[in-house]
């Protein structure tokens, strides 16, 4: 199989990942935090190699055939935590190549599995980019992708079909673009709703829009290392 037909897609999923990486920063620059360039050399380097796989890639692919689906799947599921490492790579903590991947994949993934310490003393910018990550898992990056994938012309039923319904040939629903965004939409809404509630209950802004995003992602990622034991609230925990 020729994997120069995927590259297109791929190369703009990095780069909307880097995109993302946007946001952290620019908490980052809010809070004053002085490691305010992890993300935005982290973003320039995702990027950088999301551009070149695009340049690199061959034709774009009308439509996508079983096959085709369950590599991009595959594929997805690696590169889009492979660009998720870099902010914990560039930034200094202590952690490994093979630590900082494990955290990338097991926020993506929303395992909640962590290999960091001291999160009460780590910057504002990567304990956002954690939750991001169990965010971004917890609707699935592959629902996210077809959300993008009518945009660049190419069909997603396939990879939708490979995701959540097996190999059914007949088309359960009609347009996986528009099944994507009413479920991003649905989640986003229930995100700020639990945003709201956690301010209500007396958390921070930074804490509250966190603790919303990996709570409704079933991940767990916290911001401190007693996790929500942190707070001793009932309203907090209910």
């Amino acid at each position: 199989m020729d994997l120069r037909h995927h590259m297109f897609v791929l190369g703009a999923l990095i780069a909307a990942t880097a995109a993302t990486m946007l946001i952290p920063f620019i908490v980052d620059v809010a809070m004053g935090s002085p490691a305010w360039w992890v993300f935005l050399l982290s973003a320039a380097i995702a990027a950088f190699a999301g551009t070149l796989l695009m340049i690199a890639s061959t034709e774009r692919i009308p439509t996508l055939n079983l096959r085709q689906a369950l590599v991009m799947t595959v594929l997805i599921w690696i590169c889009v935590p492979v660009a998720g490492t870099l902010p914990f790579l560039v930034a200094p903590l202590e952690v490994s190549l093979a630590g900082a991947f494990f955290e990338a994949m097991s926020g993506i993934t929303t395992t909640g599995s962590t290999v960091l310490v001291g999160l009460d003393q780590i910057q504002p910018g990567i304990l956002l980019w954690r939750a991001m990550l169990q965010w971004f898992g917890g609707v699935g990056i592959v629902v996210m992708a077809l959300s993008v994938l009518p945009a660049l012309q190419v069909g997603g039923m396939q990879l939708f079909r490979t995701e959540a319904f097996g190999q059914s040939e007949k088309k359960m629903l009609p347009r996986a673009g528009e099944i994507a965004q009413a479920v991003l939409s649905v989640y986003g809404i229930m995100t700020v709703l639990g945003f709201i509630l956690l301010l209500l209950a007396g958390m921070g802004p930074l804490d509250a829009v966190a603790h919303a995003m990996t709570a409704i992602a079933t991940g767990g990622y916290s911001t401190h290392d007693t996790s929500i034991g942190y707070y001793g609230s009932v309203q907090v925990d209910m």
